[in-house]
């Protein structure tokens, strides 16, 4: 059994960023990799009702529930006939400055909502210590942890 679908993204998320990972109830299954036109097939899966979520830089940014999958066939659920993402999701773009005021360039850093979805996106700075992260519109604050820095509020302004 597999899952075909398309999930349509804002244009500034690229397709290669972006993962739909099957869950059976007990655990996460091999994820799969959105094409350029963001179409994907899981690859093959036991039978029965799965929950798909679709990633972004470690993050959910979506889930679908109660997906069935039947032995030798490719399934097409309508949420992913396509699933729509444009106007869900949008991008926080922040610079990481230290207490000096310096950039934590290189540092991998973390970020959690704090408002709809917990769960962990992770984004490398650059040399100016600017990172941008991907999350559900609905999400006005998320906290920002960078390696041996304290956790740090940011609200969307």
């Amino acid at each position: 059994a597999a899952l075909v679908g398309r999930v349509l993204l804002p244009s500034a998320l690229r397709f290669d960023q972006v993962s739909v990972v099957p869950h059976d109830g007990m655990r996460y299954r091999e994820s799969a990799r959105l094409d350029a036109e963001g179409k994907f097939r899981t690859g093959a899966l036991k039978p029965g009702l799965y929950r798909f979520e679709v990633f972004s830089q470690g993050r959910v940014v979506a889930s679908v529930a109660d997906v069935p999958l039947v032995e030798g066939e490719e399934s097409r659920a309508d949420a992913f006939d396509p699933l729509d993402l444009r106007e869900a999701l949008r991008p926080w773009k922040l610079r990481v400055l230290d207490g000096a005021g310096e950039p934590l360039a290189g540092h991998r850093c973390f970020a959690a909502d704090g408002r709809v979805e917990r769960s962990m996106a992770y984004a490398q700075s650059d040399g100016t210590g600017r990172l941008e992260f991907w999350t559900a519109r609905d999400d006005d604050a998320l906290t920002l942890v960078a390696a041996g820095f304290l956790a740090q509020e940011v609200l969307w302004k």
